[in-house]
């Protein structure tokens, strides 16, 4: 997994609003989201990695795009 650097309180602030507008614009799908939720918990079980602010950027790149953690994880390397 590629180390990101955090994610600046404005940017996530914004992609937050982002995503706020976006979702009274359109209905969200959300048939992704526990899939993708557990997804990340078994990737991070399996790499020993301890879920934190240095995932957020893949977490919110997962839920916001509705893709598996292994597709994101797999396109990023």
């Amino acid at each position: 997994l590629t180390r990101l650097p955090y994610l600046p309180p404005h940017e996530l602030t914004a992609l937050l609003a982002l995503i706020e507008i976006e979702s009274k614009q359109q209905a969200v799908n959300v048939t992704n989201y526990l899939p993708t939720s557990q997804a990340v918990g078994e990737l991070c079980s399996k790499q020993d990695l301890v879920i934190n602010n240095e995932l957020q950027r893949l977490l919110l790149i997962a839920i916001y795009f509705t893709k598996p953690i292994n597709d994101i994880v797999n396109e990023i390397n």
